[in-house]
């Protein structure tokens, strides 16, 4: 892409005859992925979101940061809230429409992303690129989880306000009305307040507008809207969240060595994340192909390298702290500006070749990008198909029985148990209650309880007393000593053994929570109630007595209990 491109031409009726055409096509792809989730059920963080949901105002996300502390106190996303909160305005609690919003917002996304890159790039690599997109793991892990709408609708504003921005340009220099510039400058900037509100990666737009092929002159005046925006998200994220920066990892910690360290190791795994084991197939071709574009016009590397940052720069926190390990909702922006963005230059680039070499390059980038991407997801539906039935069918057990049964929570859903706290709340508004909970090392079943019943291969089926008491069975026998502070709204720890192993919490509140042995995090939480678990390399169990940890305080714990040195002092029965 030129920075200035003074030949470009807005759409005849052939060129939106081709682009409902593509959009058409990419919604059969849409389908023919997503049709299994007219079934799905409340998944993963979806029943905390709802709960909240329920319970505030549409205000408060955007304006009250107490209120918004009680769903985050790392990432600012009031977006996806008011998204949940419109959704159950006009469909109560029906998953079903909520997934059909979901693929509606994708189907828009598509929608508007052909009509902005068709201005510049020939269809079918426009098809091929978002096509792609659309079937890659990261993609699939946001449109099949409502908890991460607010990425696909970011997206969507994002892409939105670039489009009005360009459609502004256009009727400036065909000497529109000033309303109709006006209209269109207004969309553009309401757009960009959404994404905003979204999510905090799509902030760097400003840059991308820096770059992008304009019609007009005084490019600096006609973005200086987005930076004064910018700024005063800047601001209103210092007011809500009470730091600039926000994320799981504090900001001091982005550019230490051992950040940086993690950061190069993210970019290293990144190929294998976005096209599984035959990446290299891809990465290479992508290599080549860059080499020829840049070559053919030297001043496509200026956006090339703008989209570049925009999409591995906010994985260098994300690197320190849960850190990139997966095809997941992370890689959801950098796997868009790759397929779409590269594909896109490469099909701008080849336009100048011969009709057989442009359809020999495009299929051998079709088949080069699109089969490792299929097989890559083949494999990653399979892991977040099983995901998803502990949830639907553990999801559907509670809320269709009631106090008096007894359960014991699958591991996922130990590990996710805020999942079960939360949807048990929403359905307690109606005066019902929910199935009681055992938990390993927090519970046992009380002699002549009811039937216990736990997931196994999609059912919820009922177990004889062996069974409960082995899968509930502490047998490790371990010495721990734990430190512990809750202090200005960040939990800091430190935990030791002294037998190899790992550590967790559990908690009624939120299950289990596996922690490294010395950390910290933000978090919005005033008091805790847990009890610490250690797991020995053979698999075997230890748990402490409950623990109660309060804001404000600082202790450090022994068991068994031994005198103490002076640096652990006991913590009061």
């Amino acid at each position: 892409m030129d920075i200035r491109d003074t030949s470009l031409k807005p759409n005849g009726r052939a060129g939106s005859a081709g682009a409902w055409v593509t959009w058409l096509l990419l919604m059969a792809v849409l389908v023919l992925k997503y049709h299994g989730l007219w079934v799905a059920y409340w998944r993963a963080d979806d029943p905390a979101l709802l709960h909240y949901a329920m319970q505030t105002s549409w205000a408060a996300p955007f304006l009250d940061p107490a209120s918004w502390h009680q769903i985050s106190g790392s990432n600012l996303t009031p977006w996806l809230i008011f998204s949940l909160k419109l959704d159950l305005a006009l469909f109560g609690l029906n998953p079903s429409a909520f997934y059909a919003h979901q693929l509606l917002a994708m189907a828009a996304l598509l929608s508007v992303a052909v009509r902005l890159l068709q201005r510049w790039v020939p269809l079918p690599w426009v098809a091929m690129g978002l096509g792609l997109f659309v079937i890659a793991p990261p993609t699939a892990s946001v449109v099949e989880a409502l908890m991460t709408r607010h990425y696909l609708e970011g997206l969507l504003a994002a892409l939105l306000a670039l489009w009005a921005f360009v459609r502004a340009d256009e009727a400036r220099s065909l000497g529109a009305r000033s309303a109709v510039i006006w209209s269109w400058q207004v969309v553009s900037w309401v757009a960009y307040v959404v994404a905003l509100t979204a999510k905090e990666v799509y902030a760097p737009l400003p840059l991308l507008l820096l770059v992008w092929p304009m019609r007009t002159d005084r490019r600096g005046l006609r973005v200086l809207p987005f930076w004064v925006i910018l700024g005063l998200y800047l601001g209103w994220r210092r007011l809500m969240l009470g730091v600039v920066s926000g994320g799981y990892a504090a900001s001091e910690t982005w550019l230490v060595e051992s950040a940086l360290v993690a950061f190069g190791h993210t970019l290293q795994r990144l190929p294998a994340l976005m096209w599984g084991e035959w990446w290299g197939v891809p990465l290479g071709l992508t290599f080549l192909a860059s080499l020829w574009v840049l070559g053919c016009r030297l001043r496509r590397a200026v956006p090339a390298m703008v989209l570049g940052l925009i999409a591995v720069a906010p994985l260098l926190p994300l690197s320190i702290y849960p850190g990139v390990t997966a095809p997941d909702r992370y890689l959801f922006l950098p796997v868009f500006l790759l397929n779409v963005g590269v594909l896109s230059l490469v099909g701008q680039a080849c336009a100048a070749l011969p009709e057989r070499a442009r359809w020999a390059l495009g299929v051998l980038f079709g088949l080069a990008w699109g089969v490792p991407t299929a097989v890559h997801e083949a494999r990653q539906a399979q892991a977040r198909g099983a995901l998803a039935q502990e949830y639907d069918v553990q999801g559907r057990y509670l809320w269709a029985h009631e106090d008096g049964e007894t359960y014991i929570p699958s591991e996922v859903l130990l590990n996710t148990y805020l999942y079960a706290d939360q949807l048990c709340r929403i359905k307690a508004q109606a005066g019902v209650t929910c199935p009681t909970a055992l938990m390993l090392g927090h519970d046992l079943p009380a002699p002549g309880a009811a039937a216990v019943r736990a997931y196994e291969a999609g059912h919820m089926r009922v177990l004889d007393p062996a069974q409960v008491r082995q899968r509930l069975a502490l047998e490790g026998k371990v010495a721990l000593q734990a430190q512990w502070s809750l202090q200005a709204g960040v939990l800091r720890w430190r935990l030791e053994a002294d037998v190899p192993g790992a550590f967790a919490v559990v908690s009624r509140e939120f299950g289990r929570y596996w922690l490294p042995a010395e950390g910290s995090l933000r978090t919005g939480l005033k008091g805790l109630e847990f009890r610490l678990l250690h797991v020995d390399v053979a698999g075997r169990v230890g748990s402490s007595p409950l623990l109660r940890l309060t804001h404000g305080e600082f202790w450090c714990l022994r068991v068994p209990a031994a005198p103490s040195n002076g640096d652990c002092p006991l913590v009061p029965k």
